[in-house]
């Protein structure tokens, strides 16, 4: 079902800016208001800030020693970027949750520009990377709205593989791929977040989740893009494995 919507968008080559829903969503909404919808899925609202919050989770689900429990609560610790920079020149560890932890730090320090020496750092030392290292990174470039280097580094590791000579090759997960989606979402991108849609599903062979759906829906919304919306909506209506939330529902009105 999820195929359908790649074979269906690429036919969409133009930009939409209608004034008033259209046909299929309005259909879709015909049996039931807005609000006694918004009051059915209100119970789940829980569930859903479980669900997103176990996305973010995700991005530092590692198993630390006491070392580096020691360590990160050093870098936590760290009042400048140099100060930072100068421990990890230092550090003579193949532990990137270090790493991760300096990456989170600097942007506590609203100092997004160091990011790319972290990573600098890490291929000089020759550091294993990690999945969960990549997406911490991918995922505090969308939040600094830097777009470009977070396209950059999504083809460097996932498209051409170049990862450090002691990584293990391996391959973006859902979590990878909600957070590039995003990132078009904020720049209204949806040509370049159909091309990250069409490696989930056909490349990847992954499922998207709700998460995936409502930054999908959101690209369409900052794109004045309601052709796409729609055949995303449809979509989503016949997959049961997607409960459509107030959240969903929130991001096709837009």
């Amino acid at each position: 079902m999820m195929k359908t919507i790649i074979k269906n968008m690429s036919l969409v080559t133009r930009l939409c800016n209608k004034p008033t829903l259209t046909s299929v969503f309005l259909t879709s909404l015909r049996q039931k208001s807005q609000y006694e919808i918004y009051l059915e899925e209100q119970h789940k609202s829980d569930e859903i800030k479980k669900k997103l919050q176990g996305q973010k989770g995700a991005l530092a689900k590692s198993i630390l020693s006491p070392q580096s429990r020691y360590e990160q609560s050093l870098i936590k610790q760290m009042t400048t970027v140099n100060d930072i920079i100068q421990f990890l020149r230092n550090y003579h560890s193949q532990d990137t949750s270090i790493y991760v932890a300096a990456i989170k730090r600097c942007s506590e320090l609203k100092q997004p520009y160091t990011f790319y020496n972290i990573i600098q750092l890490i291929y000089q030392q020759d550091i294993p990377l990690n999945i969960i290292f990549c997406n911490t990174v991918l995922n505090y470039l969308g939040i600094w709205n830097k777009f470009n280097l977070q396209k950059k580094l999504f083809e460097q590791w996932f498209i051409h593989q170049e990862f450090t000579s002691n990584t293990t090759p391996f391959n973006p997960d859902l979590i990878t791929f909600n957070i590039i989606i995003k990132g078009c979402s904020n720049k209204g991108d949806i040509k370049q977040a159909l091309y990250y849609f069409q490696l989930l599903v056909n490349h990847y062979n992954l499922k998207p989740n709700a998460i995936t759906c409502n930054a999908m829906l959101s690209v369409c919304a900052n794109a004045c893009d309601m052709e796409s919306a729609e055949i995303i909506w449809k979509t989503i209506q016949n997959d049961p494995d997607i409960q459509i939330d107030h959240i969903i529902i929130n991001s096709m009105l837009n």
